[in-house]
């Protein structure tokens, strides 16, 4: 029974970044320099993800269908201060960013990750039921943590998001698609006949 390959994955990672690629330019520009890799469970640490050391939120959602697995959305701490006052106005100040933080980020959330999720039910033609999304703040080394913990995960997609606000990169967001490969044969039948 074949699982998902290398191939696989990288012909999934053209289909997330066409639905990211998407969300992202509703809400601001995309930096065209992304470049989609995967790993094995194994491999996975801080220096594999490119994650910089230090705090991120984090929106999570799960999802089931032809594909099962979850979704984490990683923006660096100082990344999510520009993108809640971006997204709220300049007269929010710092308490009321705190106040409202996991409400909008799960906004945001919710925008991204449904759009990588139709982007594959879309192209390949099937039905993804996902859950409601939650919002939390993670260390990069709990990041790295809840992964190699979680007995569901074979591999991981990584998708860099990295968006422009006001002319300014903000580097370092990912999309992390995590992944049970068990018995696929359905999925990578699927996958094989998208064509790039």
């Amino acid at each position: 029974m074949e699982t998902l390959n290398k191939r696989h994955f990288e012909k999934l990672a053209k289909i997330i970044n066409r639905g990211t690629g998407r969300a992202v330019q509703g809400f601001h520009d995309i930096i065209g320099e992304s470049q989609p890799y995967w790993l094995e469970k194994n491999a996975i640490d801080e220096n594999a993800l490119q994650l910089k050391i230090g705090h991120y939120g984090v929106v999570e959602q799960e999802f089931t269908g032809l594909l099962n697995g979850k979704v984490l959305l990683l923006f660096t701490a100082d990344n999510v201060q520009r993108i809640l006052q971006k997204m709220l106005g300049d007269e929010i100040d710092a308490q009321g960013l705190n106040d409202i933080e996991s409400e909008a980020m799960r906004e945001l959330g919710n925008i991204m990750v449904n759009a990588c999720l139709s982007s594959i039910a879309d192209n390949l033609h099937v039905l993804l039921e996902s859950t409601v999304t939650c919002y939390q703040q993670h260390s990069s080394e709990e990041i790295v943590t809840v992964i190699q913990e979680d007995t569901h995960v074979d591999n991981v997609l990584v998708t860099h998001i990295n968006l422009i606000i006001d002319g300014v990169a903000l580097r370092g967001g990912k999309l992390l698609m995590l992944m049970n490969t068990d018995s696929n044969q359905a999925a990578a039948d699927k996958i094989e006949l998208f064509t790039m």
